[in-house]
């Protein structure tokens, strides 16, 4: 297999960074390139895949720890693996939180189907099996989930089967990114570990495609910054600059959502940035179920 050259592991990243698009209101991870292009590393490692697969969840460890020996620990990095070999229990594995996760494409763990029955890759960038797998396990490597989570179960969370995070009794159909932001991303809480608040996200380019998604990415300036402001005293009509939001399709998953039932709420928002911004409105479910979508303009 090449699947470091023949653009399978590119696909799979371009559709982990697709999906979080839909889900982090325009950010995505910042990746390691070399001549614009994602950054793939042959490794060979000297175990054999009987060694590294009979280990179970130390087979991490024993990965890790060749890697680290051949210079793979630069601090301001985490490494994925992605394996051509199997494992006793798990199709993927990361360190919570930590600097290294795997995957491992001949998995075989117990009670489920072997981790080839999925196709690797993700054609045309669409995600996957092996999209969400890969997802997930970078997710645990910026702490998720932390004990302290609501539905906090073993560094998972137990409520919602299609959550990205999700381990429990019935089947997984990850869809989602934290539904509710109430358990490890973008949940508020300060006093728990939130995955939101890692540097490794980045906004993306306003209106950006995940393709070509390798480019260096810098975060936006501070003058891009779109800031809520109050209305003016005693009038029920915006103040000047402002026009009247008409919703729009966006396809963007929102994260602004109103605090309870059956109450008014409005927000006058001043762009004072180059471009169009977007402004997501969410119901007080945060399911997304009535999500509207807002175009402003730059006054």
């Amino acid at each position: 297999m090449h699947h470091d050259t023949d653009g399978t592991i590119a696909r799979l990243v371009e559709a982990s960074q697709r999906w979080l698009l839909t889900q982090t209101i325009g950010r995505w991870f910042r990746y390691d390139t070399y001549q614009g292009q994602l950054d793939i590393t042959f490794v060979q490692l000297s175990q054999t895949d009987a060694s590294i697969g009979g280990r179970g969840a130390s087979a991490l460890t024993a990965i890790v720890q060749e890697l680290r020996s051949r210079g793979f620990t630069a601090p301001d990095k985490l490494y994925g693996v992605v394996l051509e070999g199997g494992n006793s229990a798990f199709c993927g594995f990361g360190e919570v939180p930590g600097d290294y996760f795997a995957i491992f494409l001949n998995g075989t763990p117990p009670g489920a189907p072997p981790c080839n029955s999925n196709a690797f890759g993700a054609p045309s960038g669409q995600p996957n099996y092996w999209t969400f797998t890969f997802t997930h396990e970078t997710f645990h490597t910026l702490g998720a989930v932390p004990a302290c989570a609501p539905h906090w179960a073993g560094n998972h969370t137990n409520d919602r089967p299609d959550d990205l995070m999700y381990a429990g009794p019935k089947p997984w159909v990850p869809a989602l990114l934290d539904p509710g932001h109430d358990d490890y991303f973008a949940t508020g809480r300060a006093d728990c570990p939130d995955a939101a608040r890692a540097d490794l996200f980045v906004p993306a380019p306003w209106g950006a495609s995940p393709k070509p998604i390798f480019r260096a990415i810098a975060p936006a300036a501070a003058s891009d910054t779109g800031r809520p402001v109050s209305p003016v005293p005693g009038s029920s009509q915006p103040p000047r600059g402002f026009s009247t939001l008409s919703p729009v399709d966006c396809g963007l998953e929102p994260e602004l959502r109103s605090l309870t039932a059956n109450a008014a709420s409005s927000i006058l928002f001043r762009n004072t940035s180059e471009r169009e911004r977007r402004v997501y409105w969410l119901d007080y479910t945060g399911t997304g179920n009535s999500m509207q979508c807002y175009r402003v303009a730059r006054s």
